[in-house]
């Protein structure tokens, strides 16, 4: 009896290890409603858990599996992207140039988000190019795809908050280097919602406005593009435009400028 008290407890030790951890592996297959996902490789992985590349059995189709690990702090997070996501799935997802979301399902307590399966960040299309400058009709068509997509989210109210280089990511680099689409609605804000003071936007991607703790719309999602496009015109030297703290420099030092205009 007490042998059997023992391996229950360290069965449930286990397990709730594993909750916590985001412990699954290549090969796992994760049931959801509406269909099995093999798990073929992990294709990221952060604070939140880890992204999974997935074969769906019911339709053959290869999707993004993002799964949360089981922490309060990132639930809570969930539940605001879901909501965002919600919102988004009004639009047309390949009009918007907006990554496409199919489902949410549980497993084994994770929080699981499914996802089109897109190729890879605008940051690695860039290394792959070692570094090689856009043409500027190179750098017009991205830019062109991601105002289309903020042009979108303004129409909902939503603001992206947290638009970089990693979450940007192209459809197809091998036949289509130049389609991308905007992922990664974690940090995104409703429109209402949003005040003066907050601390939002990535460094080196930071509005003026924002930093200066001033009233903000949309606009400081269109800033954040600038940035972005500023990386692959090889305009601060090729790769050192990529360097964080350069970027951080760069816009601190601008920030320090406007200032005298707000006093």
């Amino acid at each position: 009896m007490l042998q059997n008290r023992i391996f229950r407890a360290i069965r449930l030790s286990v397990v709730k290890l594993l909750l916590i951890t985001c412990n699954v592996l290549t090969g796992q297959i994760l049931n959801s409603g509406s269909s099995p996902y093999t798990i073929l490789e992990f294709v990221g992985e952060g604070r939140f858990g880890k992204v999974a590349k997935c074969l769906k059995k019911s339709t053959m189709d290869t999707v993004a599996v993002k799964i949360i690990k089981k922490d309060a702090f990132f639930i809570r997070d969930t539940e605001k992207e879901l909501a965002m996501l919600k919102m988004v799935s009004d639009l047309n997802p390949d009009h918007a140039n907006i990554i496409k979301f199919f489902e949410r399902f549980e497993y084994m307590g994770h929080t699981c988000l499914v996802f089109e399966m897109l190729d890879c960040h605008l940051f690695d299309l860039l290394i792959g190019r070692n570094w090689e400058p856009m043409s500027l009709s190179e750098i017009r068509s991205v830019a062109k795809q991601l105002l289309v997509a903020l042009d979108a989210l303004k129409r909902l109210g939503i603001l992206h908050t947290d638009i970089k280089p990693d979450n940007i990511m192209c459809v197809n680099k091998q036949d289509c280097p130049l389609r991308v689409k905007l992922i990664d609605f974690g940090l995104a804000q409703v429109v209402s919602s949003v005040h003066p003071g907050m601390k939002i936007q990535p460094k080196g991607y930071r509005a003026p406005e924002a930093a200066l703790g001033l009233p903000f719309t949309e606009a400081i999602d269109v800033w954040s593009v600038g940035c972005v496009l500023v990386e692959p015109s090889g305009f601060f030297f090729g790769a050192l435009a990529c360097d964080e703290s350069f970027k951080v420099t760069l816009t601190d030092s601008l920030i320090f400028s406007l200032r005298f205009f707000f006093v």
